[in-house]
């Protein structure tokens, strides 16, 4: 019967199909063996403090124990990078936003980003993982908000236009070199994430204001460093 409202759920959708595909794309073998890995690193965490049981940590280094199973295993890099991904993220939908207050369109769009083809099975992950955690306890009427809060996730990606593969920086990192007269470093790729994130959130829109937040990005305590000619 459980199976059988989760079909009716999801198959009632518009989303339903392009979920299932994004599922399917990653490869269902791989996907259950990210279910199977993602609170691998529990045991080690485990501490109880002041009555409550906590695992502390467990995503980084449940991704860094499941990424090294199965390099041992032979996967592919391909494989292994997808899995410690959704292994180390696997929170992450839940703490998007505060609770109580709706995401940022920065953060969201950091979400999307970071994730790219991978974000919807982690959030169908996100889905399993509360499945099992509630057991006995889940209800229709949970089941149908989770669904709903999927669907309205791939509805938000949609709206930001989000495409890692199609979307054109503004600027690249020669562009911010030989504007700066930087050279090549970790510096540059810092900048460079921030300009995103700032594209992302409909802060800058041309390429003079890019090369201009880089500007001042450079000048900044947090990015640090000067112009090397």
């Amino acid at each position: 019967r459980r199976e059988l409202v989760r079909r009716e759920l999801f198959g009632s959708l518009p989303e339903a199909q392009r979920i299932r595909d994004e599922v399917q794309a990653m490869g269902l073998g791989l996907f259950k063996l990210a279910c199977l890995l993602h609170d691998v690193g529990k045991p080690a965490t485990k501490a109880v403090i002041d009555g409550r049981t906590r695992f502390f940590g467990h995503p980084q280094l449940g991704a860094d124990l499941a990424a090294a199973a199965m390099r041992r295993l032979r996967f592919s890099n391909r494989e292994v990078a997808a899995i410690e991904l959704l292994v180390k993220d696997h929170l992450r939908p839940g703490q998007i936003a505060s609770p109580g207050q709706p995401p940022t369109r920065r953060a969201l769009a950091r979400f999307f980003r970071d994730l790219g083809p991978l974000a919807v099975p982690l959030l169908v992950l996100q889905f399993a993982d509360a499945e099992a955690t509630l057991g006995p306890r889940s209800s229709p009427r949970n089941q149908a908000r989770h669904v709903s809060f999927i669907a309205a996730m791939v509805q938000t990606r949609d709206a930001l236009g989000f495409s890692v593969d199609s979307r054109e920086r503004l600027v690249t990192g020669a562009d911010i070199m030989e504007s700066l007269r930087l050279q090549p470093g970790p510096q540059v790729g810092r900048i460079l994430r921030e300009i995103e994130e700032a594209v992302d959130a409909g802060d800058i829109t041309t390429r003079p204001e890019a090369l201009a937040l880089a500007k001042r990005l450079l000048e900044s305590p947090e990015t640090g460093g000067q112009p090397h000619g």
